[in-house]
């Protein structure tokens, strides 16, 4: 049987754990079949494509006296993580930079220092953290 989305949706595209609800169990289980499968139906889904996890968030985090702000993912990654994107949410503060701290990465957690427009870290301050994470 050969699945074809509704014309609200274009070809490729990531649903959001509600348009996945929307569509009900049925198709569920078809996009799964075809590699698009949403794993864990929560905000933000965990969704699975080519054989790897997808996550992704916005997070607003107070900085501590580093900079830094951890991010935990809504579900723990279970083998391993790829790669974590970070970007400013806000301009709080000037904040125009996020760095993620590879030593840090867990299955569970990044870490990300979060930088002002001189390059300098913005220290106990409220951010807002857009991220994406891919781990398999």
């Amino acid at each position: 049987m050969t699945y074809t989305p509704p014309p609200i949706f274009e070809p490729d595209q990531i649903l959001t754990a509600a348009q996945m609800n929307e569509l009900g169990t049925d198709i569920r289980a078809q996009l799964t079949v075809v590699g698009i499968s949403s794993a864990a139906l929560g905000t933000p889904p965990l969704v699975t494509v080519g054989g790897f996890l997808l996550q992704a968030g916005s997070t607003v985090a107070l900085t501590d006296s580093g900079g830094l702000v951890t991010l935990t993912f809504p579900s723990p990654f279970p083998n391993g993580v790829v790669c974590v994107l970070a970007t400013p949410g806000d301009d709080a503060a000037n904040f125009t930079a996020c760095v993620h701290l590879e030593a840090s990465l867990t299955t569970s957690v990044a870490v990300v220092e979060c930088l002002n427009n001189s390059g300098a870290a913005i220290v106990t301050s409220a951010v807002r953290i857009h991220w994406i994470a891919l781990g398999f």
